[in-house]
């Protein structure tokens, strides 16, 4: 069974200013047995394709499958959907990264610091 009904208890819907949305958490996945994927499909007059998202812990990112088999014959014993990954998203991607000389938080795209122009540790090119 793993950790399903631990998932669906802490889903939150969240109605911020812009997307109103729900918050999903994986709950360790690594651990046999548990959850290690959500698959996200829309409900919609326009049609598009399910996305699977997991957690790639060697990587330290969320790893996006889309499927490319949506048919099968009727006597395929397996009915492979050929999930394959599209995208790959960096886990810590959009931290904003500290000056250690001023303090001050900048864009994690910059190599120097917006306010001091000192060297920052852990920008883009490190």
């Amino acid at each position: 069974m793993g950790n399903k009904k631990v998932i669906l208890d802490h889903v939150e819907e969240h109605d911020d200013d812009t997307v109103p949305s729900i918050h999903l958490d994986l709950w360790y996945p690594d651990v046999k047995g548990n959850t290690r994927a959500i698959v996200i499909g829309l409900m919609d007059v326009r049609a598009a394709d399910d996305i699977r998202v997991s957690y790639d812990k060697e990587r330290d990112g969320w790893k996006i499958e889309q499927a490319s088999t949506f048919k099968w014959e009727a006597d395929d014993p397996v009915c492979d959907p050929d999930w394959q990954e599209v995208a790959f998203i960096q886990a810590w991607a959009r931290e904003k990264t500290e000056c250690l000389q001023c303090g001050n938080l900048n864009q994690p795209t910059r190599k120097q610091c917006e306010k001091c122009n000192a060297i920052l540790e852990g920008g883009k090119d490190d």
